[in-house]
């Protein structure tokens, strides 16, 4: 029994440093947001493809505003490979929508709720009571905020965020990038 207790207790302190991570950079994301994309700039530019690995990852765990599209733009305007830039932006992406899944799934609804205002948990509730999966794939596929982390809070079966949030996700990517390079519209 005691052994539990400090097992909980481990848990909690987990949460609540993830929690403060979360809500740091989220803050920092809303505070700061043209300073925040400027610098997002400045680093896939000069940090190159690696950069926008970490990037993707980050906008992924922490939904935002700012969207791993608009890394994906900035780092081929500065004239990265559109392929390796891709690569690099799917894996990112990947990485942190299974982190943000996993969290959610771990911590739950109660760590969710914490994370989101009131109002804006209630909108993707309502969606989600709407919609179900439906929802998850009109999010993963286009530049919508995405929310891996309130999937997993939901319970969502790993298998099924797969099917309609990871690789509708990754699809997403490849059109944002290649839809353009065959001159079905025009971003770069």
């Amino acid at each position: 029994m005691v052994g539990y207790n400090l097992n909980k207790r481990k848990i909690n302190i987990m949460g609540i440093i993830i929690l403060s991570i979360i809500i740091i950079l989220g803050a920092a994301g809303i505070i700061g947001y043209n300073y925040f994309k400027q610098g997002l700039t400045t680093g896939v530019v000069a940090y190159g493809i690696f950069s926008l690995f970490i990037i993707s990852a980050l906008l992924e765990l922490i939904p935002q505003i700012i969207h791993p599209y608009f890394a994906i733009i900035t780092a081929i305007s500065a004239g990265l490979n559109v392929h390796i830039t891709l690569l690099f932006a799917i894996l990112g992406s990947l990485f942190g929508s299974i982190i943000g899944f996993e969290i959610g799934r771990k911590q739950g609804l109660d760590f969710v709720c914490s994370l989101f205002r009131h109002k804006k948990l209630i909108q993707i509730f309502k969606f989600w009571e709407k919609y179900g999966y439906l929802f998850v794939l009109a999010a993963a596929l286009s530049p919508l905020p995405y929310f891996p982390i309130v999937f997993g809070a939901l319970r969502m079966p790993r298998k099924d965020f797969v099917k309609f949030g990871l690789i509708p996700r990754v699809i997403g990517l490849l059109i944002l990038v290649y839809a353009p390079l065959y001159g079905l519209f025009n971003l770069f």
